[in-house]
């Protein structure tokens, strides 16, 4: 009898074990969303991770972070993970959208992210490269479908590792899909060092503004990944020379004590950290068109009136007393306002002494509009810091 209890123990026991591993690999409070392309013949997995009080935050707008090689599923929960620890900032959490590529013997990652020139598939061994399709896949179906269904600001940060950030470089130069990029150990090799040679000799604009963060790890620059090392170098030196434009920012650093796989958490640490300074930045000063947008405030007092205070001549130039919004009713407070992006603001009732803290926006920081085309904004407060 205590055999059999003993056996019967050791039975549950190692299915509890398999379903913790199992469970190691889920993505945690993701959406797994599986989109049809007219670019495959197949239907493309997508993780989309909301940040922490989405549904509450109804007033708030989200930057959407894009990360490729989403299948191995740690990547993208570590890209979910770091922003909450590393910044104390206005960047909080945002929306995450990992792009899953397929692992099967026919097609699989490389056939994702290479070009289909034949120097590639001669070096690859590769049938077709599709990274034209998938770059089409994320510019005109995947992101105006994050655009749809979730609120964005329009802004996008993309991260990839490896052939990933060699996708990732492609979709700088050929399309300028994303805003800002994390391009983490890129294999710049293949097609005669196509891509290092592109990059140096791309007609950057004054128009678009650009993050750019390059690593390399200890591996690519051993023997056996010599290839590597000429494209590299050809990119750092012309980063160093400081012929870029001052839109574009762009930094690199090396991680010599640790492996191709083992430096993406330090390189993706070390990047956030500056990105979230660079944004900080180059967000507080708001330009490019001015555009209408009508903002509600919900008070919690029929008396009380509202003035807003923001980063612009049209928000006051932050002189907390000098824009008043309409009173439109015992509830409702408005202003039909011409702002440029990012416009950063805060509500008042005419001093900082009595800021008003909306219950459906992220509190405590400057409250930012950044979507173009949403066209109201409305703001519930029930919490003033006089009170």
């Amino acid at each position: 009898m205590k055999i059999k209890l003993f056996v019967l123990l050791c039975f549950f026991v190692a299915c509890n074990l398999l379903q913790a591993q199992e469970d190691i690999y889920h993505v945690t409070c993701a959406q797994e969303i599986n989109l049809k392309s007219r670019y495959f013949d197949f239907d493309r997995k997508i993780w989309v991770k909301l940040p922490t009080g989405y549904d509450m935050m109804d007033a708030q707008d989200y930057d959407v972070t894009y990360v490729f090689d989403a299948q191995t599923t740690q990547f993208f929960e570590m890209a979910c993970a770091y922003p909450m620890f590393l910044n104390s900032g206005w960047f909080q959490e945002g929306i995450v959208v990992g792009i899953c590529s397929p692992q099967e013997m026919e097609y699989n990652r490389r056939n994702d992210f290479l070009p289909d020139d034949s120097l590639t598939r001669n070096s690859f061994g590769l049938g077709k490269g599709c990274s034209d399709n998938l770059m089409h896949f994320v510019k005109d179906e995947l992101m105006p479908y994050i655009s749809e269904h979730y609120r964005t600001t329009g802004h996008s940060l993309a991260i990839g590792h490896s052939l990933g950030a060699s996708f990732l470089l492609q979709c700088l130069l050929d399309y300028g899909i994303f805003d800002d990029y994390f391009i983490f150990s890129p294999n710049m090799s293949f097609g005669n060092n196509m891509l290092a040679d592109k990059f140096v000799n791309y007609p950057f604009v004054e128009v678009s503004r650009h993050y750019i963060f390059f690593a390399d790890a200890a591996e690519e620059r051993m023997q056996g990944w010599e290839k590597w090392q000429a494209p590299r170098e050809e990119v750092y030196r012309y980063v160093d020379s400081g012929v870029l434009p001052v839109n574009i920012v762009c930094r690199h650093k090396s991680y010599p004590e640790s492996g191709h796989l083992a430096s993406f958490p330090l390189a993706l640490q070390d990047a956030y950290k500056d990105y979230f300074s660079y944004r900080e930045a180059a967000d507080a000063v708001a330009g490019g068109e001015a555009i209408t947008k009508h903002i509600e405030v919900v008070v919690n007092n029929p008396k009380y009136e509202v003035y807003i205070a923001g980063n612009q001549a049209s928000l006051g130039d932050w002189d907390v007393g000098k824009i008043k919004l309409e009173h439109v009713n015992d509830s409702i407070r408005a202003i039909d306002v011409m702002v440029q992006l990012p416009a950063q603001f805060k509500f008042t009732r005419g001093s900082w002494e009595t800021e008003g803290f909306p219950d459906n926006a992220i509190g405590g920081i400057n409250l930012r509009i950044g979507n173009k085309s949403k066209k109201t904004y409305t703001y519930r407060i029930s919490n003033w810091a006089d009170e």
